[in-house]
C-alpha cells in the first residue's frame, strides 16, 4: 500500500510537470504578438522616413528628360504636350497624366513612360504611321485605320502616294469613313498585297470619282485609268506592262484598264 501511494504522487507529479497552464501559455502568445506588432511599427517607421527622404533629397530633383521613337512629333512639342517641369522631384511628376495628355495628340498611338532614377524621366512614343498624304486644303498624314493627323513637315514622307479628291468633312485626330479616302486605303492595300514594288512608282492616288479611280506615276505623271472591277488583278496586269515597257525602253502617258483582260497603252508623243 505505501508503494502503492509513492507511485501514484510520481505519476501525479509528473503529470504536472507535463501539462503546461493556460495562463503562461496566453503570456507566452502576448509576447509573441507584442513583438510582432514592435517590428512592423519599426518597419513602418523606416519606410515612411524613407519616403519622406526621397522626396525632398536634391538627388531626386528631375535634371533630364529624354524623348525617343518619335519622327512626326518633334520632341520640344512633346514636352510643350508633356508639360513637364525640370527641377521638381521625380516622384511628383504624375506618369500617368503625361502619357494620357501624349495620346491625346492624333500622330501618337502609343506612350510609355518611366523613371530612371536619381533624376531621369523617359518618354517612347510610338506614332501612327502615315501611309497616305491626304491633300485637303492642306496636306494630312493619313494611317491605315483612316485617322487624319497633321504633319508640319513632309521630311521623310516624300516617297508617300498623294490622296487627291474632294474632301470637304477632313477633321484632323478623327478617323475619316469619307468613301474617297477609303477608296485610295483601299487601293493601297490592294498594292501592297499584289504588286508592293508598284507602290514606289506612284505619286498620286486621285479619288475624284471613288468609281473611276486615276493614278499618277512618278518620273514623268503617267496616268493610269484604273476603271471598276477586281483591282488586284488590274494591278498585276498594270506591274507586268510597266516591267516591258521599261525593258523596251518605251515611254507611256497614259495607261487604261477599263477594258475587260487588257490594258491599252498611248506612247509619249
Amino acid at each position: 500500500m505505501k508503494n502503492m501511494g509513492r507511485i501514484k504522487r510520481g505519476l501525479s507529479a509528473r503529470s504536472q510537470r507535463g501539462i503546461r497552464r493556460p495562463h503562461a501559455r496566453s503570456q507566452l502568445l502576448s509576447k509573441k504578438v507584442l513583438l510582432a506588432l514592435l517590428l512592423c511599427l519599426m518597419t513602418s517607421s523606416a519606410a515612411g522616413g524613407l519616403a519622406a527622404w526621397t522626396r525632398t533629397a536634391p538627388l531626386f530633383k528631375l535634371s533630364t528628360i529624354d524623348v525617343g521613337g518619335n519622327r512626326l512629333v518633334p520632341s520640344k512639342s512633346a514636352l510643350e504636350i508633356a508639360m513637364v517641369e525640370k527641377d521638381i522631384n521625380i516622384f511628383a511628376v504624375d506618369l500617368e497624366a503625361i502619357k494620357k495628355a501624349l495620346e491625346r495628340d492624333p500622330r501618337i498611338l502609343e506612350v510609355t513612360i518611366r523613371r530612371e532614377l536619381p533624376s531621369k524621366i523617359v518618354i517612347t512614343i510610338r506614332e501612327r504611321e502615315p501611309v497616305l498624304l491626304l491633300s485637303a486644303g492642306q496636306l494630312y498624314g493619313l494611317d491605315q485605320g483612316g485617322m487624319v493627323m497633321p504633319v508640319n513637315q513632309v521630311q521623310g514622307l516624300d516617297d508617300i502616294p498623294v490622296l487627291t479628291g474632294a474632301f470637304s468633312d477632313v477633321q484632323p485626330g478623327v478617323a475619316s469613313k469619307h468613301i474617297g479616302i477609303q477608296k485610295g486605303l483601299e487601293i493601297r492595300q490592294a498594292i501592297l498585297e499584289t504588286a508592293p514594288f508598284l507602290l514606289d512608282q506612284i505619286s498620286e492616288i486621285n479619288v475624284s470619282l471613288p468609281e473611276a479611280p486615276l493614278l499618277y506615276l512618278v518620273g514623268g505623271g503617267a496616268q493610269v485609268h484604273l476603271g471598276s472591277g477586281n483591282l488586284r488583278v488590274k494591278l498585276r496586269r498594270l506591274w507586268t506592262v510597266l516591267e516591258d515597257q521599261a525593258a523596251q525602253g518605251i515611254s507611256i502617258q497614259r495607261f487604261d484598264l477599263r477594258f475587260k483582260n487588257q490594258v491599252i497603252c498611248q506612247p509619249v508623243s
